[in-house]
């Protein structure tokens, strides 16, 4: 293989480089859907998904035990979580919503 390529991860085990954290979500999500849901192509999305729920959850750790308004604290939750929400729509991992009546 061409040494300037890098191959998709193969399987569903969830990357080497994941914290105990990410790979658990990572399993969460593969364990969510049928085998083969998730093709290799996908996995890069897959892994900014873990990665930022994981990324969120320590943001909104800090901002719980804050004293005051960290200004620029929650502008970056503001915008992790906004990405959060766009990885886990292009993975259709969110409940699809029912049309207003």
């Amino acid at each position: 293989m061409d040494p300037t390529v890098v191959a998709f991860p193969q399987g569903t085990a969830a990357p080497e480089h994941f914290s105990a954290a990410e790979a658990e979500l990572w399993r969460a999500v593969m364990a969510s859907r049928k085998p083969g849901y998730f093709g290799a192509e996908v996995h890069p999305v897959l892994e900014s998904y873990c990665t930022t729920a994981v990324m969120c959850d320590h943001i909104a750790a800090r901002l719980r035990v804050e004293e005051g308004i960290d200004h620029g604290l929650l502008e970056t939750f503001d915008r992790m979580s906004r990405l959060l929400v766009d990885l886990a729509t292009a993975l259709c991992l969110l409940p699809a919503r029912q049309a207003d009546s």
